[in-house]
């Protein structure tokens, strides 16, 4: 278990009804993850690495990716909706950094947050709605080994040798695991699918659900910076 010491100072909130103490700002809330993927395991989801504690910084998230995958140097692509796809000379891996909103409620003593991480089944060579790829992103793929949309809190990634993953993600963190699962659960009903996810043992800080159709959930908790 790992022993986390944070001082105020370092996270910058006030609680704006105790005048005097800290409050959070909008942009102070905004933390980076970093995640890594390799293409080589074709059946795999999720990613292979993945931040255990937040980072404040986006460069500091890049710098952890960084020191994964050793002196292959990752070249980042810019953001895009708080998002940077890093690519490096090895096509088998690529990597990615995010920004992630804490909750907007006080941060309590866990100094623990969730996120809810949404699967969708694979396809392939294509991007899931059908849409062939266009020159540009069928350029990106053969030069670099991955190509990638990203709406929003939507990201769609094809990588060599594996299949098209589309993801959903929290933009906004939870403070309990409950919160990322009932999150989980409202994507499913938005989606029209009414089977309640079953879920795994929470090993790690890392909980998996499955539903009948093919969706893959996993809800991760980090440590904040």
């Amino acid at each position: 278990m790992m022993n986390i010491a944070i001082e105020e100072h370092d996270i910058g909130w006030r609680d704006e009804h105790a005048p005097g103490e800290p409050t959070m700002t909008q942009h102070d809330r905004l933390t980076w993850s970093a995640h890594l993927f390799d293409a080589s395991i074709p059946e795999a989801f999720g990613a292979t690495r993945a931040s255990q504690r937040l980072h404040w910084t986006l460069e500091e998230a890049q710098g952890e990716a960084q020191a994964w995958v050793g002196n292959d140097p990752i070249i980042w692509q810019p953001l895009e909706d708080l998002v940077s796809v890093g690519l490096t000379s090895n096509v088998d891996y690529h990597a990615l950094v995010r920004g992630e909103y804490l909750p907007q409620q006080h941060i309590p003593e866990s100094q623990f947050c969730w996120t809810t991480i949404f699967w969708y089944p694979p396809a392939r060579d294509r991007w899931r709605d059908g849409t062939p790829l266009a020159a540009t992103e069928a350029d990106r793929l053969r030069i670099h080994g991955a190509t990638w949309q990203i709406r929003g809190n939507e990201m769609e990634i094809i990588s060599g040798r594996r299949s098209t993953y589309k993801v959903r993600a929290s933009r906004r963190q939870h403070w309990t695991l409950e919160e990322a699962q009932a999150e989980a659960q409202t994507w499913m009903r938005e989606m029209g699918i009414s089977d309640q996810i079953q879920w795994g043992r929470e090993e790690d800080h890392i909980l998996v659900g499955r539903v009948i159709e093919g969706y893959n959930i996993v809800l991760r908790g980090r440590f904040l910076p």
